[in-house]
């Protein structure tokens, strides 16, 4: 068995791809938050949350751009949203600092992306095509 053909590291080498991915989202969609609401740096909450969600558009697109169908992209999505909104209340009555707020929505982040993955194992596990060679391969 070739070694990237193995479950292991196919379910790694897809959670590096959804994290550059993210990284992506987040680069190039975050700044524009700056140009659309003014003063957004000054609200560490929402801009926070608009940072998972920049996220969570750069991961979804690369994941339909690899073949996932939109379930497992929302599911994925709110994995990757649903820490930042629940820890939303707790910074809001200023249970949380702006800093742990962004660090804990992160972390449970990422938590949260690698327990779906691992619920799915089998899905993560195989390697993943491209959309467009899926949809000629379903069209002949």
């Amino acid at each position: 068995m070739r070694f990237l053909e193995r479950p292991a590291v196919r379910f790694v080498l897809h959670f590096a791809e959804m994290m550059l991915a993210m990284g992506f989202g987040m680069m190039l969609i975050h700044p524009l938050w700056g140009l659309l609401v003014p003063g957004l740096d000054d609200r560490p909450g929402p801009d926070t949350l608009l940072m998972g969600v920049d996220m969570a558009i750069g991961m979804g697109v690369w994941m339909r751009v690899r073949g996932h169908d939109w379930r497992m992209i929302t599911e994925m999505s709110a994995a990757m949203v649903g820490p930042f909104v629940v820890l939303l209340v707790p910074y809001l009555v200023e249970a949380l600092s702006a800093d742990v707020y962004s660090a804990a929505g992160h972390i449970l982040m990422v938590v949260a992306m690698l327990a779906i993955m691992l619920v799915r194992r089998h899905h993560y596990s195989q390697p993943q095509g491209w959309a467009w060679s899926r949809a000629r391969l379903t069209a002949a």
